[in-house]
């Protein structure tokens, strides 16, 4: 009889204790494509208690901002299938604990487009001017902060989808690929923040782009408004969720109608903007 009670109890504390070890939470275990996927990393384990956490996943590792909340891009051409989420030291890649959480990548058919036209040459000197514009706005993007305030919003009252996330263009002479979600909008429309964060450029006249706004959300979290006609905010700008930032347009080469080619970026990967919206505002709740 005393064992019988003695393996109760021990059972008893070993599920109180393994439930209370757990190391992070993965909030939305099954994601597909070109979505985000969204891991909580338990106080006990963030920055201050343990050195240099980080979730590992698709053979990267990828850093919590300071809630401990890590959002990661999961790349269109990422294979279906299981995946281990574990927590480890950033960098060298020691494991912290020996938690982990299984994850699935759903595959998810993106549209194909033929164009009967030449894709066209371009200006590569102005071009690789661009690249390296955009690439040192990057570089004042704030990971570890989150500026994002409560739900996102849709860069327009009402949206319209005109072309969608990454719809391959199959032109007579080559091959491209849409990272962004193309809405419909007259020149002139209000164009608003899809959350607060910090205006890192804000540009006129990129070869590809046109006029051009990036917002860093915190968290490896950027937003992209181009082919805009007018710019309302500055560079080092704090913005608020929902403010007008700028009004749409149709600068850029080869655009062929007005209308707002929104973008979502987590981690460096492109991600649809609009399901983004969508599984950010069911998981997180500020």
């Amino acid at each position: 009889m005393k064992s019988v009670l003695l393996t109760a109890i021990l059972v008893l504390f070993s599920g109180n204790f393994e439930a209370q070890a757990k190391s992070f939470e993965v909030l939305n275990p099954k994601i597909e494509q070109g979505s985000v996927l969204i891991v909580r990393i338990v106080p006990q384990w963030q920055a201050k208690a343990v050195f240099n956490p980080a979730i590992s996943v698709f053979g990267k590792h990828y850093l919590p901002n300071k809630y401990g909340e890590v959002f990661v891009g999961v790349d269109p051409e990422e294979k279906p299938g299981k995946y281990a989420t574990t927590l480890v030291e950033y960098g060298r890649g020691v494991r912290l604990d020996w938690d982990y959480e299984k994850i699935e990548v759903l595959d998810r058919k993106f549209p194909i487009s033929r164009v009967s036209r030449n894709m066209g040459t371009i200006d590569t000197v102005r071009y690789k001017k661009d690249r390296d514009r955009i690439n040192k706005a990057y570089q004042l993007a704030n990971r570890h902060e989150n500026y994002a305030n409560g739900r996102f919003v849709n860069p327009f009252d009402t949206v319209t989808v005109t072309d969608e996330f990454y719809t391959k263009r199959i032109f007579l002479d080559g091959t491209s690929i849409h990272r962004g979600t193309d809405l419909k909008a007259a020149v002139g429309t209000s164009v608003y923040a899809t959350n607060s964060g910090t205006v890192i450029l804000a540009d006129r006249d990129f070869l590809l782009e046109g006029n051009m706004v990036i917002i860093d959300h915190g968290s490896g979290i950027l937003s992209y408004y181009l082919h805009l006609s007018r710019i309302n905010v500055h560079e080092g700008q704090f913005v608020k969720k929902g403010e007008a930032i700028a009004l749409s347009g149709d600068t850029g080469l080869g655009v062929r109608y007005p209308h707002l080619h929104f973008a979502i970026k987590v981690g460096g990967i492109s991600v649809d903007p609009l399901r983004f919206i969508e599984t950010m505002n069911q998981y997180i709740n500020r």
